[in-house]
């Protein structure tokens, strides 16, 4: 008999043990509240914090949308525990895939003169097509379309069927003229290029929406890159920006400590983003340029890489950065990978712990402003459910005395 009743101890406990085990291993969601520690003052900080009810054994991720009358880059910053972390996506070797950008839906495309590519990083896909003419450019309108910019037309590009690209002429440059490159930019369906014609010694600016075409500018300026944000149309240059006004520029603002690559402007969500040169330093870097007031800014991401970003583009589903960055081996040959970093606001709690945080930073300048709103939105979270999903609002509060205006008026005479 007591052989027989160890012998039942034993099974007990071995029975009880892995079902500890597992039960802590199936516990990887739990409910998670946002809170904030409340508003703040130009120069001020705050926290946004994530709460989990109890720890859990895998890390959570918890992506935020910011909003609002403040503008990111000027009136505050954000940081977090995770910015600016590098993830490789695809290891390219030695081979450089040519200009880069990424389709609404995530996926990467790529064009060398004629050969495209396409890779998925969610199914880790690359395809690769050759195309039937080379470009030296092109742009994205949607999960299908892409226009392409050779030196002397524009294609539409439709990828819909990978095994039927087509390629669809929509304008072509007349006899002696070239359409210069760092002029073609597309912002939804609105197509800007530009054509110089070497008889004349001119350029003619043109602006197309859904086959309606018009002429913005003719004239010996120099070659602007044209954007729309907000609905406003501003021309960049290396070193400047302006406006375009019935046929002329104006409005030219220089920039006070920076250029900019000129062929790496874009415009998302009515950001724009660029590579830029901070004055003094030899690396380009992405950021976004700010246009406020009168002030040209360039926020550059906070990204520690010293390899070169060759191109660069936003996933439009996440706000993170998508780069082909090249640079070298220990053998001194160049070598080329695409990566991914993360810039959009995120808070991430360590698996083990109860909470992370995320720091709201108010810029501190000289200017009189009216109270400004920062709308912090949280999206959904890996491994864990939102309380609430409700958005956050903050006030920032501005610091500055309102300018005294002295008006005088001169002695009353009566002749």
């Amino acid at each position: 008999m007591k052989k027989l009743f160890h012998q039942k101890i034993t099974n007990i406990i071995f029975l009880i043990i892995p079902m500890f085990l597992f039960s802590s291993q199936v516990i990887f969601s739990q409910n998670i509240t946002i809170n904030s520690d409340g508003d703040l003052n130009e120069g001020s900080t705050t926290n946004i914090t994530a709460t989990l009810d109890a720890a859990i054994s895998n890390d959570v991720y918890v992506p935020f949308e910011l909003a609002g009358t403040a503008q990111f880059g000027i009136d505050y910053t954000v940081d977090f525990s995770t910015k600016g972390e590098e993830t490789v996506l695809l290891d390219l070797g030695e081979n450089d895939y040519g200009r880069m950008k990424t389709l609404p839906n995530g996926t990467i495309v790529f064009m060398n003169w004629n050969q495209f590519k396409m890779y998925n990083p969610a199914t880790l896909e690359l395809t690769e097509k050759n195309l039937n003419d080379g470009y030296d450019r092109f742009e994205v309108v949607s999960n299908t379309v892409l226009y392409g910019h050779t030196g002397n037309k524009i294609n539409k590009i439709d990828i819909t069927d990978l095994e039927n690209i087509s390629e669809e002429n929509i304008f072509t440059a007349p006899n002696n003229s070239y359409l210069e490159s760092d002029a073609f930019s597309i912002v939804d369906e609105t197509i800007y290029f530009s054509v110089y014609n070497n008889n004349a010694n001119i350029r003619f600016v043109y602006k197309q929406i859904n086959g309606v075409r018009e002429i913005l500018y003719q004239g010996n300026e120099g070659v602007y890159k044209p954007v729309l944000i907000n609905g406003e149309e501003y021309h960049i240059e290396t070193h400047q920006i302006k406006s375009l006004i019935d046929g002329s520029y104006t409005d030219e603002i220089y920039f006070d400590n920076f250029n900019v690559n000129r062929s790496s402007i874009f415009v998302k969500n009515n950001t724009l983003y660029a590579l830029g040169q901070i004055n003094g330093e030899n690396l380009y870097k992405a950021g976004i340029i700010n246009i406020s007031e009168g002030q040209v800014i360039f926020e550059a991401f906070d990204i520690s890489e010293e390899d070169t970003f060759n191109y660069f583009d936003i996933d439009s589903n996440t706000g993170n950065i998508i780069t082909q960055n090249s640079g070298f081996d220990d053998d001194l040959n160049s070598i080329y990978t695409l990566s991914r970093y993360q810039v959009a606001p995120q808070i991430k709690i360590v698996a083990g712990e109860t909470s992370g945080t995320l720091t709201i930073n108010a810029t501190n300048d000289d200017i009189y402003e009216v109270t400004e709103s920062i709308i912090i939105t949280p999206g959904t979270p890996s491994n864990a459910t939102l309380a609430d999903t409700s958005a956050i609002t903050l006030e920032v509060t501005n610091n500055d005395e309102l300018p005294e205006i002295i008006f005088e008026f001169s002695d009353e005479s009566i002749s």
